[in-house]
């Protein structure tokens, strides 16, 4: 499987957590000390992905989410995905996720994202 499939199907692992609600699901693809970061009203708040595990289980399911990804770069150990998300939870982000490829395979290293309101 190329680089390209492993982070395409840890994006899935990642929408899938969305549409059912449970964080295990991406936990696998998740490194340990991943983080999720965010600005809303000029103020950044985030810190440990825990936050976004206690999120997605705190909801209903999303099984209607869709997703564009917009840009995808892969260099050698690291990849960048800018991604689209509409209905998780109801409403519409823009995602940036970044990637590190590990000995157990490609790991979600960050997020940071934007809240598309009404």
């Amino acid at each position: 499987m190329t680089d390209k499939e492993q982070i395409l199907e840890a994006l899935e692992l990642y929408l899938e957590s969305g549409r059912q609600a449970k964080s295990e699901i991406m936990k696998p693809i998740t490194h340990k000390d991943a983080t999720m970061y965010w600005a809303e009203d000029g103020v950044i708040t985030g810190g440990h992905i825990q936050e976004l595990f206690d999120r997605i289980d705190g909801r209903n399911s999303s099984p209607d989410v869709t997703h564009e990804i917009h840009a995808l770069d892969i260099s050698h150990t690291t990849a960048t995905m800018r991604v689209e998300l509409d209905n998780w939870g109801g409403k519409k982000f823009s995602d940036q996720l970044s990637f590190i490829k590990t000995n157990d395979g490609w790991k979600l290293m960050h997020k940071i994202f934007f809240h598309h309101k009404g």
